[in-house]
């Protein structure tokens, strides 16, 4: 598009950028997230190569009662474990007159000091091709992939597990004036697991999005959306009949709003009302409002400060059926005291409402849980082609269900090159 930004709207995207991007690559804790440097504008091209390593006291996620022997008898578990990854990422962005070309690519090693059973391979990969078509038309076509070791947090299967996941999408947008828009988005996804304990958790969902938005001549948007998303499990769960059909269909309309207050203050948020179905079961239906709520404040130029309150309906990739409904606050610092050094805290309490399928006990309680994490990230960039990074990370998660409670304290330490 065409069309100009206003001043107040660029100015606060300009001070932002910085510090949400270099927030993003320090608050990567897990072995599975590659850390990377951002590519320079001018730069449609880099190749960077990291070295990180993770001290994890509670790999498993297990309450401190329970012995790790008893759980896995012979495999040589531990519940501590130094996790080494060597990762490499190509990331580039080409620019033809109205069209631009992404691509980003990356490939992890890693490499379990006492569960070497768990060593793997993953790995991620995006392409998109943003189009534009005269003044009016444009959009995006793309696809992506991504190959990761399944979390232990939702599961009680303790062995290895790699889970693939994969998706194609689309986005046309038109622009009806200079104001208003229409957009239009597809997406097809799927997921699979490469371990016959976990086959059942193998889903494939089919998504659309239909959304008109406003852009108000100083920069602020609004608008509203409508959100349909079919999910199958070609895998049957063992049992059958009407407690264990996971398929469902679920639909979500939202107002959304982006506005700025002032060049440092701005607010961005939705709220709406989500029904989920599963037409062939009894159990598992959820209807009822969701909310975003993010508040940035930014008191001086090199520091950013963010509050967000939610109310949504989620679950974790590798046991997408099992969903919950969470609520909470999250608070995210972010200091700049040098233009090599970046600081970041992030604070989170959520309380989880389980009202999807749990495969370990269909008939009993419905699960509650209480999550609080607690984080810090230093990151150093003595020279542009190097960065150095420090993570702690503590989680506490207690719940209605003893197998699932647990605390975990994570400390990751490396340095990535770009070239």
């Amino acid at each position: 598009m065409n069309r100009s930004q206003p001043t107040i709207d660029m100015t606060l995207r300009r001070h932002a950028a910085g510090i949400c991007a270099l927030l993003a690559a320090t608050s990567a804790l897990t072995p599975a997230v590659a850390a990377t440097v951002a590519r320079q504008p001018d730069d449609p091209f880099t190749l960077s190569l990291s070295e990180q390593v993770t001290r994890d006291e509670n790999l498993y996620r297990l309450p401190d009662d329970l012995d790790v022997a008893l759980v896995l008898p012979g495999a040589g578990a531990s519940r501590d474990d130094l996790v080494s990854r060597t990762s490499a990422v190509i990331d580039g962005n080409w620019d033809f007159g109205k069209q631009a070309f992404a691509l980003n690519l990356g490939v992890d090693s890693n490499r379990y000091a006492d569960n070497t059973m768990l060593n793997n391979t993953s790995g991620s990969g995006r392409a998109d091709w943003n189009w534009q078509l005269m003044s009016d038309w444009s959009g995006q076509l793309g696809a992506s992939y991504g190959r990761s070791l399944a979390g232990f947090v939702n599961s009680r299967f303790l062995g290895r597990d790699v889970l693939e996941n994969s998706d194609y999408h689309g986005t046309i947008r038109y622009e009806l004036t200079p104001h208003w828009s229409l957009t239009a988005k597809g997406k097809y996804a799927e997921g699979s697991h490469d371990t016959d304990a976990r086959r059942a958790d193998d889903f494939e969902s089919d998504t659309s999005v239909f959304a008109i938005n406003y852009l108000t001549r100083r920069g602020d948007e609004m608008g509203l959306q409508y959100r349909r998303t079919a999910t199958d499990y070609p895998t049957p769960q063992s049992g059958g009949g009407l407690f264990s059909d996971r398929d469902y269909v679920e639909r979500a309309g939202t107002y959304e709003l982006n506005y700025a207050f002032t060049v440092k203050t701005s607010f961005q948020g939705s709220v709406g009302y989500l029904w989920r179905h599963y037409p062939r079961s009894v159990v598992g239906d959820f209807a009822g409002p969701v909310w975003n709520a993010t508040l940035r404040w930014q008191p001086r130029a090199k520091t950013q400060i963010e509050i967000t309150q939610f109310q949504e309906l989620t679950a974790y990739l590798d046991a997408e059926s099992n969903h919950f409904e969470s609520r909470g606050t999250r608070l995210t610092v972010a200091w700049l005291p040098t233009s090599k050094i970046t600081l970041s805290l992030d604070a989170s309490r959520e309380r989880h409402a389980y009202t999807g399928f749990d495969p370990f006990d269909v008939a009993g309680p419905e699960r509650r849980d209480r999550l609080g994490v607690w984080q810090a990230g230093l990151s150093y960039t003595p020279v542009q082609m190097l960065a150095l990074n420090v993570n702690y990370r503590y989680e506490q998660r207690d719940t209605n269900r003893p197998l699932y409670g647990y605390d975990d304290r994570v400390i990751t330490a490396g340095f990535t090159l770009i070239f």
